[in-house]
């Protein structure tokens, strides 16, 4: 399935998600257990 859009809304979409994807407890937990050389205990927020 192909999606047309503009690069303009690529680059909006892309920064939405960064954004909320960067902020969230999941990352944060993944970074966490990535050093502590276990597995993550993601929650969904």
């Amino acid at each position: 399935m192909t999606v047309l859009t503009s690069v303009a809304d690529g680059v909006a979409v892309v920064t939405l998600n960064r954004s909320v994807l960067y902020t969230s407890d999941d990352k944060r937990e993944g970074a966490e257990a990535f050093l502590a050389k276990r597995l993550p205990r993601f929650t969904g927020s």
